[in-house]
C-alpha cells in the first residue's frame, strides 16, 4: 500500500481526495493546507506519492514545497491546480499535472502509474 500526503488548500477537495484514495487502498498519512507545514511533515514522514495544490497558504506554494523536499528525496508528485499547466514551467522535476475539476478515474491513474 503507497503512502500519499496530502497538500491542497480547499479542505472539501482535500477530504474527498483522502476519501477516495483510501478506499482503492492508498495510505494517506497526512494533508495539509499550509505549505510551510506540509513540507516540515512531509520531510519527516517521507511519503512515496505527494499531491500538491500550486496556490498554498502559509508564505510558499506547492512548486518551491516540492523543489524543497526534492533536495532530500524523490517522490512521485502529482500537481492539482486550476491553473493552466504552463504555470509549471519553473518545474524542473519529473511531475503529474491534473486540473481541476478532475475526476476520479484520471485521480486514481496518476497515483497508480
Amino acid at each position: 500500500m503507497k503512502s500519499v500526503f496530502i497538500v491542497e488548500d480547499e479542505v472539501v477537495i482535500s477530504i474527498f481526495i483522502k476519501m477516495y484514495l483510501e478506499k482503492k487502498g492508498f495510505n494517506v498519512i497526512g494533508t495539509s493546507t499550509n505549505g510551510k507545514e506540509a513540507l516540515e511533515i512531509i520531510l519527516v514522514k517521507k511519503p512515496e506519492i505527494i499531491i500538491v495544490d500550486v496556490s498554498l497558504k502559509g508564505g510558499i506554494n506547492g512548486i518551491e514545497v516540492v523543489n524543497k523536499i526534492y533536495e532530500h528525496y524523490q517522490p512521485k508528485i502529482i500537481f492539482i491546480t486550476g491553473l493552466d499547466e504552463r504555470a509549471l514551467r519553473c518545474v524542473k522535476i519529473k511531475y503529474t499535472y491534473l486540473r481541476k475539476p478532475f475526476e476520479n478515474k484520471q485521480l486514481l491513474a496518476a497515483v497508480q502509474n
